[in-house]
């Protein structure tokens, strides 16, 4: 029997609740912590509708000193307090973490030093088969040499990190440096409220020469991924589920959804096999850099504090 903690059950939380139903490995006992009536409520909802019931595994809303898995989806705010509070009474021996990690650069190494190198962090698309299958050609052409991800209003400061892991991912290249000076003066409320987000271009080098442009702009328009690879021009259409290539290549897939995906990376985790998502550390230097420039940018345009309110 595995016990796994999973700390938030907003959105995301009771996604991967639903997921761990789909989990081979025997049974487990989920641990679920979430201050929210109406959270709860909705996660076991989904639990119910994925199965959950029928499952050789079950739920508890008591903490054991001893977790083998540690899924924390609270908002970013409280990512380092639940990933700290969790340790004052157990043990954890693996971390799954959402992203963005936290709103400062100060909590981003908090949580590296309380998770060391037993923790994850969730960008998803490295273990989807489409995109797994998309990576292996564009590294069969070298590698990304440009990447464009142009868009309405997808949350750039907060889905970001998605897309720099993507082209770690392709190229296994690291961000250096990040250019701030095309987003937009004045920041905007976030399509979740208590937090903000900012339109425009934010330009992202990596090692290699590798340049990722990411633009969100107000008006409703699909998100399009342009990678330029040695001999050929990828247009990514996620919204759509095809890849085109320019000598009229077409991959159709789908952007698989996190409740079908979190079941068989604990498995995974479990039996000992490399997960397919990314560790914590190098990500979290990287979303350091990120963070550190929008930071650095909200402060220039009237923002008075090093926390970004992002999640």
């Amino acid at each position: 029997m595995y016990r796994i903690a999973i700390l938030g059950l907003g959105a995301i939380g009771s996604r991967h609740l639903q997921a761990l139903v789909r989990s081979s490995l025997g049974s487990l006992v989920i641990h679920i912590v979430e201050p929210l009536a109406t959270n709860r409520e909705l996660a076991l909802q989904r639990w119910v509708e994925a199965g959950g019931e029928k499952s050789p595994h079950r739920l508890s809303t008591e903490l054991v000193d001893n977790i083998d898995i540690a899924i924390v989806a609270t908002t970013a705010q409280y990512r380092r307090i639940a990933i700290e509070a969790l340790l004052l009474n157990a043990s954890v021996k693996y971390w799954i973490l959402e992203k963005p990690l936290a709103q400062s650069l100060e909590d981003i190494q908090g949580i590296v030093s309380a998770c060391g190198n037993r923790a994850v962090v969730n960008t998803p698309r490295r273990a989807m088969e489409w995109h797994k299958h998309i990576a292996r050609l564009i590294r069969e052409d070298g590698g990304p040499k440009s990447v464009s991800v142009h868009g309405g209003d997808w949350s750039i400061s907060c889905n970001a990190m998605h897309f720099i892991d993507l082209v770690r991912f392709w190229s296994n290249a690291e961000p250096i440096a990040a250019d701030t000076s095309s987003l937009w003066s004045e920041w905007h409320t976030a399509k979740r409220p208590g937090f903000i987000d900012v339109f425009g271009r934010l330009v992202v080098e990596f090692q290699g020469g590798i340049e990722l442009s990411m633009e969100a702009q107000p008006e409703v328009k699909p998100l399009l991924i342009t990678v330029n690879t040695n001999s050929y021009q990828w247009r990514i259409y996620e919204g759509e589920g095809i890849c085109k290539r320019d000598d009229g290549l077409i991959l159709k897939g789908k952007l698989e959804l996190q409740s079908s995906l979190t079941g068989k990376i604990v498995d995974q985790v479990i039996s000992g096999q490399e997960t397919e998502l990314p560790a914590l550390q190098p990500l979290a230097r990287a979303e350091s850099l990120i963070l550190e420039a929008l930071i650095l940018h909200s402060i220039a345009n009237g923002g008075d504090t090093h926390t970004l309110p992002i999640t």
